[in-house]
């Protein structure tokens, strides 16, 4: 048994060179998430909206000095679930040399998320099996019964939905080596932030990545990836779905001509949850058809 997921995506962006020192991008992102099936794992159909704005100076010769700023929206109509966020970061990066460097960036988030939940909204008395008055709810509950002098009567919750709005607030990090050769480059990354969850719901994920590529020929390229990764909720869906993930993924790279590249990937996938019952393993194999537009400038 097998659910198919689709994913169609959007993801328009500008920068624009202010001075010789200075630049400022925008960009815009849209992802659209559905499952073919709900399985015994609830996938969730679910939407992102996301906006980002990034600014960098460079203060001297290997200094450069910059900002993040972004808002994202999540919607997934299947779980009632919904949030937004707001995040800013401060941006450093230091040239070691012309071959490699270094960047740093930190910075808070605020996460907003509304989510419906069944609750006690009045508890009602009935004297003779007849309806005769309501209360509000003590502590979230109602007594089974009252006392009216020597008369005990019966009490009967009355549960309705409402929205329950939750903030949540965090911080968010990035630090990324990088170095390059003639023919190889590598990187390393440590990062956290918050993603998406395919249940319904927001998920901070603690992650290191590891990156190798190497050039064989003009038209061939290798590439690695290692990844390991720690996802905690942080709203909206149980935390049995918190999970650890180890990820190996090599691949071949051809470009066919200025504009077109197939790639080979193999993908392997680790799973393991908290709850133990669910740990599981992945392997899969893509045959990629990459399109590069030229690139479109303007001056004046």
């Amino acid at each position: 048994d097998r659910t198919e997921r689709t994913t169609a995506s959007i993801s328009p962006s500008v920068r624009w060179s202010m001075s010789e020192t200075s630049q400022l991008s925008f960009s815009l992102s849209s992802v659209d998430v559905t499952y073919d099936e709900v399985t015994n794992l609830n996938f969730q159909d679910f939407t992102t909206n996301s906006a980002n704005m990034i600014a960098s100076w460079s203060v001297a010769e290997a200094h450069t000095l910059g900002f993040t700023s972004s808002y994202t929206e999540f919607d997934s109509p299947g779980s009632n679930f919904s949030y937004d966020q707001v995040v800013l970061q401060l941006d450093y990066t230091y040239v070691i040399n012309p071959l490699s460097n270094i960047s740093f960036s930190f910075g808070g988030r605020r996460l907003n998320s509304v989510l419906p939940q069944t609750v006690i909204t009045a508890c009602n008395v009935f004297i003779g099996g007849a309806f005769s008055g309501s209360f509000l709810p003590v502590d979230g509950g109602c007594p089974d019964s009252i006392t009216d002098g020597v008369v005990t009567v019966p009490v009967l919750p009355e549960f309705g939905e409402v929205d329950v709005k939750n903030t949540n607030n965090g911080t968010v990090a990035d630090l990324t080596y990088s170095s390059l050769t003639e023919t190889t480059s590598h990187s390393i990354t440590a990062s956290r932030n918050v993603i998406p969850s395919s249940l319904g719901g927001a998920q901070e994920q603690s992650q290191l990545t590891y990156i190798f590529n190497v050039s064989n020929t003009e038209r061939l390229s290798t590439n690695l990836v290692l990844s390991a990764s720690e996802t905690v909720t942080v709203s909206g869906v149980s935390a049995v779905n918190d999970r650890t993930r180890y990820r190996i993924e090599p691949s071949v790279k051809y470009r066919i001509n200025k504009n077109w590249n197939v790639e080979f990937l193999y993908r392997y996938i680790d799973q393991q949850f908290v709850d133990n019952t669910r740990d599981g393993a992945s392997n899969a194999v893509y045959i990629n058809f990459l399109l590069h537009w030229p690139r479109l400038t303007t001056t004046y």
